[in-house]
Protein backbone atom coordinates (compact mmCIF):
# COMPACT_ATOMS: atom_id res chain seq x y z
CA UNK A 1 0.00 0.00 0.00
CA UNK A 2 3.25 2.28 0.51
CA UNK A 3 4.42 1.57 -2.49
CA UNK A 4 0.87 2.71 -4.28
CA UNK A 5 0.49 5.34 -2.38
CA UNK A 6 4.02 6.79 -3.52
CA UNK A 7 3.27 5.83 -7.17
CA UNK A 8 -0.06 8.13 -6.73
CA UNK A 9 2.03 10.69 -5.62
CA UNK A 10 4.27 10.84 -8.60
CA UNK A 11 1.90 10.31 -10.99
CA UNK A 12 -0.32 13.27 -9.25
CA UNK A 13 3.16 15.65 -9.49
CA UNK A 14 3.33 14.84 -12.90
CA UNK A 15 -0.54 15.28 -14.10
CA UNK A 16 -1.63 18.24 -11.96
CA UNK A 17 -4.27 18.80 -14.82
CA UNK A 18 -4.46 15.36 -16.11
CA UNK A 19 -5.53 15.08 -19.99
CA UNK A 20 -7.92 11.78 -19.16
CA UNK A 21 -11.45 13.17 -20.80
CA UNK A 22 -14.49 11.19 -19.15
CA UNK A 23 -17.16 10.96 -21.99
CA UNK A 24 -19.60 13.15 -19.98
CA UNK A 25 -17.62 15.28 -18.37
CA UNK A 26 -15.28 16.97 -20.98
CA UNK A 27 -12.20 19.01 -19.38
CA UNK A 28 -13.26 22.96 -19.62
CA UNK A 29 -10.67 25.37 -21.98
CA UNK A 30 -7.88 27.21 -20.71
CA UNK A 31 -8.00 30.16 -18.65
CA UNK A 32 -6.09 31.45 -21.73
CA UNK A 33 -8.71 30.11 -24.00
CA UNK A 34 -11.62 31.75 -21.66
CA UNK A 35 -9.94 35.06 -21.89
CA UNK A 36 -12.47 37.31 -23.16
CA UNK A 37 -11.23 39.24 -26.58
CA UNK A 38 -11.22 42.66 -25.05
CA UNK A 39 -8.41 41.50 -22.55
CA UNK A 40 -5.86 40.56 -24.71
CA UNK A 41 -2.47 39.35 -22.95
CA UNK A 42 0.47 40.15 -23.58
CA UNK A 43 1.72 37.30 -25.52
CA UNK A 44 -1.46 37.07 -27.73
CA UNK A 45 -1.40 38.53 -31.20
CA UNK A 46 -3.76 40.85 -32.88
CA UNK A 47 -5.00 40.28 -36.37
CA UNK A 48 -4.40 43.77 -37.92
CA UNK A 49 -6.10 44.16 -41.40
CA UNK A 50 -4.17 44.26 -44.79
CA UNK A 51 -3.16 48.21 -45.62
CA UNK A 52 -2.47 48.50 -41.99
CA UNK A 53 0.23 51.11 -42.58
CA UNK A 54 -1.88 52.51 -45.01
CA UNK A 55 -2.53 56.87 -44.34
CA UNK A 56 -6.08 56.02 -44.35
CA UNK A 57 -5.79 53.21 -41.53
CA UNK A 58 -3.72 55.38 -39.33
CA UNK A 59 -5.98 58.07 -39.35
CA UNK A 60 -9.05 55.55 -38.44
CA UNK A 61 -6.03 54.74 -35.66
CA UNK A 62 -7.00 58.55 -34.29
CA UNK A 63 -10.81 57.90 -33.94
CA UNK A 64 -12.16 57.68 -30.16
CA UNK A 65 -13.74 54.45 -31.17
CA UNK A 66 -10.16 52.88 -31.91
CA UNK A 67 -8.54 54.41 -29.21
CA UNK A 68 -10.37 54.20 -26.04
CA UNK A 69 -11.31 50.61 -25.11
CA UNK A 70 -9.86 48.87 -21.79
CA UNK A 71 -10.80 49.63 -18.12
CA UNK A 72 -8.37 52.82 -18.86
CA UNK A 73 -10.15 53.84 -21.95
CA UNK A 74 -13.14 53.97 -20.33
CA UNK A 75 -11.89 55.97 -17.52
CA UNK A 76 -9.99 58.74 -19.78
CA UNK A 77 -12.46 58.71 -21.97
CA UNK A 78 -15.31 59.88 -19.48
CA UNK A 79 -13.09 62.03 -17.39
CA UNK A 80 -12.62 63.92 -20.89
CA UNK A 81 -16.50 64.42 -21.25
CA UNK A 82 -16.48 65.46 -17.59
CA UNK A 83 -13.59 68.13 -18.40
CA UNK A 84 -15.42 69.09 -21.37
CA UNK A 85 -18.37 70.14 -19.68
CA UNK A 86 -17.03 72.18 -16.81
CA UNK A 87 -15.00 74.01 -19.34
CA UNK A 88 -18.35 75.58 -21.05
CA UNK A 89 -19.69 75.78 -18.01
CA UNK A 90 -16.77 77.72 -16.95
CA UNK A 91 -16.69 79.73 -20.32
CA UNK A 92 -20.31 80.52 -19.89
CA UNK A 93 -19.98 81.87 -16.58
CA UNK A 94 -16.73 84.27 -18.56
CA UNK A 95 -19.42 85.46 -20.52
CA UNK A 96 -22.05 86.62 -18.45
CA UNK A 97 -19.00 88.62 -16.25
CA UNK A 98 -17.51 90.03 -18.85
CA UNK A 99 -21.37 91.30 -20.12
CA UNK A 100 -21.30 92.60 -16.61
CA UNK A 101 -18.42 94.58 -16.56
CA UNK A 102 -19.34 96.04 -20.35
CA UNK A 103 -23.04 97.07 -18.77
CA UNK A 104 -21.27 98.43 -15.66
CA UNK A 105 -18.92 100.35 -17.70
CA UNK A 106 -21.65 102.30 -20.23
CA UNK A 107 -23.73 103.07 -17.00
CA UNK A 108 -20.61 104.59 -15.70
CA UNK A 109 -20.10 106.50 -19.12
CA UNK A 110 -23.61 107.77 -19.49
CA UNK A 111 -23.38 109.56 -16.20
CA UNK A 112 -20.32 111.16 -17.46
CA UNK A 113 -21.45 112.17 -20.11
CA UNK A 114 -24.18 114.01 -17.95
CA UNK A 115 -21.43 116.42 -16.39
CA UNK A 116 -21.94 119.64 -15.73
CA UNK A 117 -18.74 120.79 -17.22
CA UNK A 118 -19.94 119.52 -20.85
CA UNK A 119 -23.70 120.54 -20.41
CA UNK A 120 -23.14 123.90 -19.37
CA UNK A 121 -20.66 125.50 -21.89
CA UNK A 122 -23.46 127.47 -23.45
CA UNK A 123 -24.21 129.00 -19.84
CA UNK A 124 -20.49 129.64 -19.32
CA UNK A 125 -20.08 131.76 -22.45
CA UNK A 126 -17.27 129.50 -24.02
CA UNK A 127 -16.02 130.29 -27.39
CA UNK A 128 -16.99 128.86 -30.33
CA UNK A 129 -14.05 126.32 -30.68
CA UNK A 130 -13.65 125.32 -27.26
CA UNK A 131 -17.52 124.49 -27.46
CA UNK A 132 -17.64 123.18 -30.24
CA UNK A 133 -14.97 120.52 -28.30
CA UNK A 134 -16.77 120.18 -24.97
CA UNK A 135 -19.95 119.53 -27.51
CA UNK A 136 -17.95 116.98 -29.29
CA UNK A 137 -16.84 115.21 -26.35
CA UNK A 138 -20.12 115.29 -24.31
CA UNK A 139 -21.69 113.35 -27.66
CA UNK A 140 -18.69 111.06 -27.74
CA UNK A 141 -18.85 109.88 -24.60
CA UNK A 142 -22.65 109.10 -25.25
CA UNK A 143 -22.11 107.00 -28.22
CA UNK A 144 -19.43 105.02 -26.48
CA UNK A 145 -21.67 104.70 -23.82
CA UNK A 146 -24.38 103.75 -26.34
CA UNK A 147 -21.84 101.14 -28.28
CA UNK A 148 -20.62 99.60 -24.86
CA UNK A 149 -24.22 99.10 -23.65
CA UNK A 150 -24.98 97.50 -27.05
CA UNK A 151 -21.73 95.07 -26.85
CA UNK A 152 -23.02 94.53 -23.11
CA UNK A 153 -26.55 93.41 -24.72
CA UNK A 154 -24.35 91.21 -27.52
CA UNK A 155 -22.48 89.18 -24.98
CA UNK A 156 -25.86 89.09 -22.83
CA UNK A 157 -27.70 87.24 -26.18
CA UNK A 158 -25.33 85.98 -28.64
CA UNK A 159 -22.72 84.66 -26.34
CA UNK A 160 -24.06 83.67 -23.12
CA UNK A 161 -27.19 82.44 -24.21
CA UNK A 162 -26.01 81.00 -26.89
CA UNK A 163 -23.61 78.69 -24.34
CA UNK A 164 -26.81 78.19 -22.53
CA UNK A 165 -28.39 76.65 -25.23
CA UNK A 166 -25.49 74.29 -26.58
CA UNK A 167 -24.70 72.98 -23.42
CA UNK A 168 -28.41 72.59 -22.41
CA UNK A 169 -28.23 70.59 -25.91
CA UNK A 170 -24.99 68.91 -25.47
CA UNK A 171 -26.44 67.26 -22.12
CA UNK A 172 -29.41 65.90 -23.59
CA UNK A 173 -27.88 64.33 -26.66
CA UNK A 174 -25.29 62.69 -23.84
CA UNK A 175 -27.43 61.99 -21.21
CA UNK A 176 -29.34 58.89 -22.07
CA UNK A 177 -26.13 56.93 -24.31
CA UNK A 178 -23.88 58.40 -21.03
CA UNK A 179 -26.50 56.61 -18.90
CA UNK A 180 -26.46 53.58 -20.74
CA UNK A 181 -22.82 52.87 -20.83
CA UNK A 182 -22.63 53.32 -16.93
CA UNK A 183 -25.12 51.27 -16.38
CA UNK A 184 -23.71 48.25 -18.47
CA UNK A 185 -20.18 49.50 -17.06
CA UNK A 186 -21.43 48.28 -14.03
CA UNK A 187 -23.72 45.01 -14.66
CA UNK A 188 -20.02 44.00 -17.01
CA UNK A 189 -17.91 44.63 -13.41
CA UNK A 190 -20.22 42.13 -11.59
CA UNK A 191 -20.90 39.60 -14.00
CA UNK A 192 -16.87 39.50 -14.60
CA UNK A 193 -16.17 39.03 -11.11
CA UNK A 194 -19.11 36.35 -11.02
CA UNK A 195 -17.84 34.56 -14.25
CA UNK A 196 -14.18 34.54 -12.61
CA UNK A 197 -15.34 33.07 -9.50
CA UNK A 198 -17.58 30.14 -11.56
CA UNK A 199 -14.79 29.12 -13.81
CA UNK A 200 -11.96 28.83 -10.89
CA UNK A 201 -14.95 26.50 -8.80
CA UNK A 202 -15.31 24.04 -12.07
CA UNK A 203 -11.95 24.71 -12.74
CA UNK A 204 -10.67 23.38 -9.15
CA UNK A 205 -13.44 20.18 -9.61
CA UNK A 206 -12.30 19.81 -13.07
CA UNK A 207 -8.64 18.90 -12.15
CA UNK A 208 -9.89 16.87 -8.83
CA UNK A 209 -11.68 14.78 -10.94
CA UNK A 210 -9.42 14.11 -13.42
CA UNK A 211 -6.81 13.31 -10.43
CA UNK A 212 -9.19 10.76 -8.83
CA UNK A 213 -9.39 9.36 -12.26
CA UNK A 214 -6.23 8.94 -12.58
CA UNK A 215 -5.72 7.91 -8.68
CA UNK A 216 -8.38 4.85 -9.72
CA UNK A 217 -6.28 3.22 -12.11
CA UNK A 218 -3.66 2.69 -9.77
CA UNK A 219 -5.02 1.40 -6.79
CA UNK A 220 -7.19 -1.65 -5.73
CA UNK A 221 -9.61 -3.08 -2.86
CA UNK A 222 -10.23 -1.12 -0.34
CA UNK A 223 -8.40 2.34 -1.25
CA UNK A 224 -10.05 1.75 -4.90
CA UNK A 225 -13.71 2.24 -2.97
CA UNK A 226 -12.30 5.44 -1.51
CA UNK A 227 -11.44 6.57 -4.45
CA UNK A 228 -14.69 5.78 -6.50
CA UNK A 229 -16.72 7.25 -3.51
CA UNK A 230 -14.42 10.56 -3.82
CA UNK A 231 -15.29 10.22 -7.66
CA UNK A 232 -18.78 9.99 -7.47
CA UNK A 233 -19.00 13.33 -5.31
CA UNK A 234 -16.87 15.17 -7.36
CA UNK A 235 -18.95 14.29 -9.95
CA UNK A 236 -21.80 15.45 -8.59
CA UNK A 237 -20.55 18.50 -7.31
CA UNK A 238 -18.88 19.54 -11.09
CA UNK A 239 -22.48 18.77 -12.56
CA UNK A 240 -23.47 22.35 -10.46
CA UNK A 241 -20.05 24.16 -10.83
CA UNK A 242 -20.50 22.65 -15.08
CA UNK A 243 -24.04 24.55 -15.28
CA UNK A 244 -23.18 27.80 -13.14
CA UNK A 245 -19.83 28.09 -15.47
CA UNK A 246 -21.84 27.79 -18.47
CA UNK A 247 -24.23 30.09 -17.28
CA UNK A 248 -22.03 32.85 -16.57
CA UNK A 249 -20.09 32.66 -19.31
CA UNK A 250 -23.18 32.74 -21.28
CA UNK A 251 -24.32 36.00 -19.86
CA UNK A 252 -20.80 37.63 -19.79
CA UNK A 253 -20.52 37.05 -23.45
CA UNK A 254 -23.78 38.38 -24.10
CA UNK A 255 -22.90 41.65 -22.05
CA UNK A 256 -19.42 41.99 -23.33
CA UNK A 257 -21.02 42.14 -27.22
CA UNK A 258 -23.62 44.37 -25.98
CA UNK A 259 -20.96 46.65 -24.24
CA UNK A 260 -18.80 46.65 -27.23
CA UNK A 261 -21.60 47.89 -29.41
CA UNK A 262 -22.82 50.32 -27.35
CA UNK A 263 -18.85 51.53 -26.07
CA UNK A 264 -18.02 51.96 -29.84
CA UNK A 265 -21.81 54.36 -30.39
CA UNK A 266 -20.58 55.82 -27.72
CA UNK A 267 -16.97 56.62 -28.50
CA UNK A 268 -18.48 57.85 -32.15
CA UNK A 269 -21.12 60.39 -30.09
CA UNK A 270 -18.33 61.34 -27.69
CA UNK A 271 -15.96 62.40 -30.75
CA UNK A 272 -18.87 64.26 -32.21
CA UNK A 273 -19.77 66.07 -29.59
CA UNK A 274 -16.15 67.21 -28.74
CA UNK A 275 -15.46 68.55 -32.38
CA UNK A 276 -18.79 70.32 -31.92
CA UNK A 277 -17.75 71.88 -28.56
CA UNK A 278 -14.31 72.97 -29.97
CA UNK A 279 -15.73 74.17 -33.67
CA UNK A 280 -18.29 76.20 -30.86
CA UNK A 281 -16.13 77.74 -28.93
CA UNK A 282 -13.87 78.90 -31.34
CA UNK A 283 -16.90 80.38 -33.40
CA UNK A 284 -17.92 82.24 -30.07
CA UNK A 285 -14.48 83.65 -29.74
CA UNK A 286 -14.73 84.73 -33.07
CA UNK A 287 -17.90 86.61 -32.41
CA UNK A 288 -16.10 88.36 -29.45
CA UNK A 289 -13.11 89.43 -31.19
CA UNK A 290 -15.56 91.00 -34.16
CA UNK A 291 -17.85 92.52 -31.56
CA UNK A 292 -14.83 93.93 -29.27
CA UNK A 293 -13.54 95.37 -32.82
CA UNK A 294 -16.44 96.87 -34.34
CA UNK A 295 -16.26 99.01 -30.78
CA UNK A 296 -12.88 99.71 -31.57
CA UNK A 297 -13.31 100.84 -34.39
CA UNK A 298 -16.69 102.96 -33.28
CA UNK A 299 -14.70 104.94 -30.48
CA UNK A 300 -11.98 105.73 -33.32
CA UNK A 301 -15.12 107.24 -35.24
CA UNK A 302 -16.07 108.91 -32.64
CA UNK A 303 -11.83 110.22 -31.74
CA UNK A 304 -11.64 111.19 -34.61
CA UNK A 305 -15.00 113.32 -34.77
CA UNK A 306 -13.20 115.14 -31.49
CA UNK A 307 -10.16 115.67 -33.49
CA UNK A 308 -12.04 117.29 -36.49
CA UNK A 309 -13.30 119.47 -33.67
CA UNK A 310 -9.90 120.28 -31.85
CA UNK A 311 -8.61 121.54 -35.76
CA UNK A 312 -10.98 124.28 -36.04
CA UNK A 313 -10.39 125.21 -32.16
CA UNK A 314 -7.73 128.34 -32.23
CA UNK A 315 -6.72 130.45 -28.58
CA UNK A 316 -6.89 133.44 -30.33
CA UNK A 317 -9.73 133.20 -32.42
CA UNK A 318 -11.56 131.71 -29.03
CA UNK A 319 -9.78 134.94 -26.99
CA UNK A 320 -11.18 137.20 -29.46
CA UNK A 321 -14.59 135.82 -29.96
CA UNK A 322 -14.76 135.87 -26.15
CA UNK A 323 -13.74 139.26 -25.97
CA UNK A 324 -16.53 140.48 -29.02
CA UNK A 325 -18.96 138.92 -26.98
CA UNK A 326 -18.64 139.81 -23.20
CA UNK A 327 -16.49 142.66 -23.36
CA UNK A 328 -16.96 145.62 -21.25
CA UNK A 329 -15.57 148.40 -22.85
CA UNK A 330 -11.76 149.87 -23.33
CA UNK A 331 -12.27 153.42 -21.16
CA UNK A 332 -10.86 153.08 -17.91
CA UNK A 333 -9.39 155.96 -15.53
CA UNK A 334 -6.68 157.24 -13.66
CA UNK A 335 -6.20 158.13 -10.36
CA UNK A 336 -7.84 161.22 -8.58
CA UNK A 337 -5.88 163.94 -7.91
CA UNK A 338 -5.64 165.09 -4.23
CA UNK A 339 -7.87 168.08 -3.17
CA UNK A 340 -6.80 170.27 -0.01
CA UNK A 341 -10.59 171.25 1.03
CA UNK A 342 -8.88 173.43 3.31
CA UNK A 343 -8.06 175.50 0.68
CA UNK A 344 -11.34 175.72 -0.88
CA UNK A 345 -9.88 173.62 -3.85
CA UNK A 346 -12.88 172.48 -6.16
CA UNK A 347 -12.51 168.58 -7.15
CA UNK A 348 -12.04 167.88 -10.83
CA UNK A 349 -13.50 165.61 -12.69
CA UNK A 350 -11.65 161.75 -13.16
CA UNK A 351 -9.66 161.80 -16.42
CA UNK A 352 -10.91 158.86 -18.60
CA UNK A 353 -8.42 157.24 -21.01
CA UNK A 354 -8.88 154.77 -24.20
CA UNK A 355 -7.29 151.49 -23.15
CA UNK A 356 -4.60 151.55 -26.25
CA UNK A 357 -2.13 149.13 -24.78
CA UNK A 358 0.52 146.37 -26.23
CA UNK A 359 0.53 143.09 -24.75
CA UNK A 360 3.21 141.50 -22.86
CA UNK A 361 2.58 137.75 -23.44
CA UNK A 362 4.73 135.45 -21.13
CA UNK A 363 3.32 132.17 -22.92
CA UNK A 364 6.07 130.17 -24.14
CA UNK A 365 5.84 130.08 -28.14
CA UNK A 366 4.04 126.73 -29.16
CA UNK A 367 6.54 123.46 -30.59
CA UNK A 368 5.15 122.79 -33.77
CA UNK A 369 8.18 119.90 -34.15
CA UNK A 370 6.11 118.11 -31.51
CA UNK A 371 5.57 114.34 -32.21
CA UNK A 372 1.77 113.22 -33.32
CA UNK A 373 1.95 111.76 -29.82
CA UNK A 374 2.81 113.06 -26.27
CA UNK A 375 5.55 111.74 -24.10
CA UNK A 376 2.97 109.99 -21.73
CA UNK A 377 0.96 108.92 -24.65
CA UNK A 378 4.13 107.41 -26.54
CA UNK A 379 5.29 105.89 -22.62
CA UNK A 380 1.64 104.38 -22.73
CA UNK A 381 1.61 103.14 -25.87
CA UNK A 382 5.48 101.31 -25.24
CA UNK A 383 3.80 100.03 -21.55
CA UNK A 384 0.92 98.56 -23.82
CA UNK A 385 3.18 96.58 -26.26
CA UNK A 386 5.28 95.77 -23.35
CA UNK A 387 2.54 93.81 -21.48
CA UNK A 388 1.46 93.34 -18.06
CA UNK A 389 4.63 94.18 -15.42
CA UNK A 390 6.10 90.50 -14.66
CA UNK A 391 6.29 89.80 -10.93
CA UNK A 392 9.53 91.33 -9.46
CA UNK A 393 12.87 88.92 -8.70
CA UNK A 394 15.30 89.79 -5.75
CA UNK A 395 18.65 89.98 -7.45
CA UNK A 396 21.77 91.27 -6.47
CA UNK A 397 23.23 94.77 -7.54
CA UNK A 398 25.03 92.99 -10.02
CA UNK A 399 22.59 90.08 -10.95
CA UNK A 400 20.89 89.24 -14.11
CA UNK A 401 17.88 90.88 -13.17
CA UNK A 402 19.05 94.05 -11.75
CA UNK A 403 18.27 97.55 -12.93
CA UNK A 404 20.45 99.16 -15.47
CA UNK A 405 20.99 102.75 -15.90
CA UNK A 406 18.89 102.83 -18.91
CA UNK A 407 15.74 101.72 -16.41
CA UNK A 408 16.44 103.94 -14.01
CA UNK A 409 15.94 107.38 -16.13
CA UNK A 410 12.93 105.61 -17.06
CA UNK A 411 11.98 105.31 -13.41
CA UNK A 412 12.75 108.87 -13.09
CA UNK A 413 10.40 110.14 -15.79
CA UNK A 414 7.64 107.78 -14.48
CA UNK A 415 8.12 109.44 -11.42
CA UNK A 416 9.46 106.82 -9.37
CA UNK A 417 11.53 107.31 -6.18
CA UNK A 418 14.52 109.56 -7.15
CA UNK A 419 17.03 108.72 -4.57
CA UNK A 420 16.63 105.01 -5.58
CA UNK A 421 16.76 105.45 -9.16
CA UNK A 422 20.08 108.31 -9.33
CA UNK A 423 22.23 106.07 -6.41
CA UNK A 424 21.54 103.01 -9.09
CA UNK A 425 22.33 105.02 -12.01
CA UNK A 426 25.50 106.68 -10.88
CA UNK A 427 26.60 104.16 -8.13
CA UNK A 428 26.47 100.96 -9.95
CA UNK A 429 30.10 99.87 -8.87
CA UNK A 430 30.10 101.70 -5.92
CA UNK A 431 32.04 98.39 -4.39
CA UNK A 432 35.17 99.02 -6.00
CA UNK A 433 35.13 102.88 -4.65
CA UNK A 434 34.95 101.63 -0.84
CA UNK A 435 33.94 98.36 0.07
CA UNK A 436 32.93 99.48 3.51
CA UNK A 437 30.77 102.76 3.42
CA UNK A 438 29.06 104.28 6.09
CA UNK A 439 25.61 103.79 5.86
CA UNK A 440 23.42 106.59 4.43
CA UNK A 441 19.90 107.50 5.11
CA UNK A 442 17.23 106.66 2.10
CA UNK A 443 14.59 108.11 3.24
CA UNK A 444 13.25 110.36 0.76
CA UNK A 445 12.20 113.78 2.63
CA UNK A 446 11.33 117.13 0.99
CA UNK A 447 15.53 118.11 2.08
CA UNK A 448 17.02 114.95 -0.16
CA UNK A 449 14.56 115.50 -2.95
CA UNK A 450 15.34 118.66 -3.40
CA UNK A 451 19.40 118.05 -2.70
CA UNK A 452 18.90 115.31 -5.35
CA UNK A 453 17.07 117.37 -7.65
CA UNK A 454 19.69 119.64 -7.28
CA UNK A 455 22.71 116.88 -8.19
CA UNK A 456 21.41 115.82 -11.21
CA UNK A 457 21.13 119.50 -12.21
CA UNK A 458 24.78 120.24 -11.45
CA UNK A 459 25.51 116.70 -13.39
CA UNK A 460 25.30 119.46 -16.47
CA UNK A 461 28.24 121.60 -14.95
CA UNK A 462 30.38 119.18 -13.87
CA UNK A 463 32.82 117.96 -16.24
CA UNK A 464 32.87 114.20 -14.65
CA UNK A 465 29.44 113.53 -13.90
CA UNK A 466 27.60 112.61 -16.88
CA UNK A 467 25.03 109.94 -17.78
CA UNK A 468 26.21 106.47 -18.03
CA UNK A 469 25.47 106.11 -21.85
CA UNK A 470 27.68 109.09 -22.20
CA UNK A 471 30.60 108.11 -20.60
CA UNK A 472 33.08 106.09 -22.70
CA UNK A 473 33.24 102.32 -21.28
CA UNK A 474 37.01 102.79 -19.74
CA UNK A 475 35.92 105.41 -17.41
CA UNK A 476 34.14 104.50 -13.54
CA UNK A 477 31.02 106.46 -12.78
CA UNK A 478 31.72 108.91 -10.27
CA UNK A 479 30.16 109.51 -7.18
CA UNK A 480 27.32 112.80 -7.29
CA UNK A 481 26.53 112.77 -3.32
CA UNK A 482 27.00 114.71 -1.18
CA UNK A 483 25.43 114.74 2.76
CA UNK A 484 22.12 116.27 3.10
CA UNK A 485 22.94 117.67 5.95
CA UNK A 486 26.60 119.00 5.75
CA UNK A 487 27.76 121.15 2.93
CA UNK A 488 31.27 119.16 2.75
CA UNK A 489 31.83 115.99 0.29
CA UNK A 490 30.49 112.59 2.51
CA UNK A 491 33.16 110.05 3.23
CA UNK A 492 33.18 107.92 0.52
CA UNK A 493 33.27 110.30 -2.74
CA UNK A 494 34.74 110.18 -5.69
CA UNK A 495 38.57 110.69 -5.21
CA UNK A 496 39.85 114.28 -7.14
CA UNK A 497 42.51 111.97 -9.37
CA UNK A 498 39.82 109.91 -10.72
CA UNK A 499 39.88 109.93 -14.44
CA UNK A 500 36.95 110.88 -15.28
CA UNK A 501 37.50 114.18 -13.23
CA UNK A 502 40.70 115.41 -14.55
CA UNK A 503 39.28 118.86 -15.93
CA UNK A 504 37.36 119.51 -13.07
CA UNK A 505 40.47 118.67 -10.19
CA UNK A 506 40.32 122.74 -9.60
CA UNK A 507 36.94 123.26 -9.19
CA UNK A 508 36.28 120.62 -7.00
CA UNK A 509 39.28 122.85 -5.07
CA UNK A 510 37.64 125.75 -4.94
CA UNK A 511 34.23 124.32 -3.98
CA UNK A 512 36.47 123.25 -1.03
CA UNK A 513 37.21 126.33 -0.08
CA UNK A 514 33.75 127.58 -0.13
CA UNK A 515 32.40 124.93 2.24
CA UNK A 516 35.54 125.43 5.09
CA UNK A 517 33.38 129.32 5.72
CA UNK A 518 31.49 129.23 8.62
CA UNK A 519 28.35 129.93 6.25
CA UNK A 520 27.73 125.84 5.23
CA UNK A 521 25.74 126.40 1.65
CA UNK A 522 25.65 124.72 -1.35
CA UNK A 523 26.22 125.65 -4.07
CA UNK A 524 23.78 127.32 -6.41
CA UNK A 525 23.25 124.69 -9.12
CA UNK A 526 20.08 125.06 -11.31
CA UNK A 527 17.41 122.44 -11.33
CA UNK A 528 15.92 121.15 -14.31
CA UNK A 529 12.97 119.29 -15.83
CA UNK A 530 13.76 115.72 -15.83
CA UNK A 531 10.62 115.18 -18.70
CA UNK A 532 12.96 117.52 -20.87
CA UNK A 533 16.03 115.24 -20.58
CA UNK A 534 16.17 112.86 -23.49
CA UNK A 535 15.89 109.23 -23.08
CA UNK A 536 19.49 107.27 -24.25
CA UNK A 537 18.90 104.14 -26.11
CA UNK A 538 18.77 101.00 -23.99
CA UNK A 539 21.94 99.32 -23.24
CA UNK A 540 23.06 97.09 -25.69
Amino acid sequence: MARLANLFNKVHLQFPQAEHHHDKHPDPPSPQAQRPDYYPSPGNHIHRPQGAHDSGYQDSMQDFCNAFWGDAGYEVLMSRVKQSSRMLEDLKTWYKERSAIELEYSKKLFRLSKSPVLASAAANLEPIGLKSALDSIRISTEKSAHCHAELSGTFKTALYEKFAAFISTRDSVKKNPQATVEKLRKILVDLQAMHEKARRRFESDSIAKNGYVTQLQLVQGRDSDKVSNKLDKVHMSIKITEKEYRTHNKNFQETINEWNTQWKLFCDLIQDLEEDRIDFVRNTFWDYANAVSAICVAEDEQCECIRQSLERCDASKDVRSYVRQAATGNEYTLAPCFVDYTAGEIPRPVAVLAANFIRTSTRKPEDTTLVPLSKPLQGMVQSIKAGPPLPPEAHGPNGKNASTAWENKNKIKRGGAIAEAVASMSLNNIQNVNPNPPERNTDLTADNLDHLQRIIGHSHTQPGLVYPSDRPSNEQPPNPYRSPQYAHPVAYHQPHNHPSLDGGHIAAQNSQSIYEGNNKKSLPLTPINLNDRPLPPPPI
